[in-house]
């Protein structure tokens, strides 16, 4: 993948290249050969990720319920598993109706992909309650530590032009200008799903009624 839905055909790309090389025509035999494992394989695979990230994303939000404070210094690990959950949950979605007679279906049919998705709102939620910790985290950090470091990274540079000197150092006095007023500031709600009765996720709401079956 290489940014939302445009991906690379990594195996196809190499045999192209190596087809357009000399002496190479058992490379391009090895990078098939790749492809198939690939394809056979990749639904076990993903399957076992899902599980891991079932696991991590589980211990993480119970983590981060409990101590809010470190979605400051652990922000990145929470968008990087947000990232990795949604990149196996379109594949699923988007593999899941294309299984051929040499796939296992079982790796294609997720009876746990509920609590996944369960579990990446609840984060999604936290990251929403406590936005302000982060920005208030990474306000002071561009201030007291990037600045510094920007700054002493200009001051070594031997060789430097008046312009792109000017520029930097307006860099380093805007970082070093920035407030906790600045990290502070109130982000908009969560927007609903479309479709969906009620507020929005993560918004204070009354709870549905629950009838009794007959």
């Amino acid at each position: 993948s290489l940014i939302r839905d445009d991906a690379l055909q990594i195996h196809k790309v190499t045999e192209e290249f190596f087809g357009s090389l000399k002496g190479y025509g058992k490379r391009v035999a090895d990078v098939k050969e790749c492809k198939e494992h690939a394809v056979v394989h990749s639904g076990q695979l993903h399957r076992n990720r899902r599980a891991f990230l079932r696991n991590a994303v589980r211990e993480l939000e119970a983590l981060l319920s409990d101590q809010p404070g470190l979605l400051g210094p652990k922000a990145l690990y929470v968008f990087m598993a947000l990232s990795l959950c949604r990149d196996e949950l379109n594949w699923l979605v988007r593999h899941a109706e294309h299984v051929t007679k040499t796939k296992t279906p079982e790796d294609y049919a997720d009876s746990h992909i509920a609590e996944l998705l369960f579990f990446l709102e609840q984060l999604r939620t936290l990251v929403h309650r406590h936005s302000a910790v982060i920005q208030r985290y990474h306000v002071q950090y561009l201030a007291r530590f990037d600045a510094l470091l920007l700054s002493d990274i200009i001051q070594n540079l031997t060789v430097c032009p008046e312009e792109e000197s000017i520029i930097m150092s307006s860099f380093v006095s805007t970082l070093s200008s920035l407030t906790l007023k600045q990290g502070t500031q109130v982000p908009p709600r969560l927007p609903a799903v479309p479709g969906a009765a009620g507020p929005p996720v993560g918004c204070a709401g009354p709870r549905p009624q629950l009838q009794p079956r007959t």
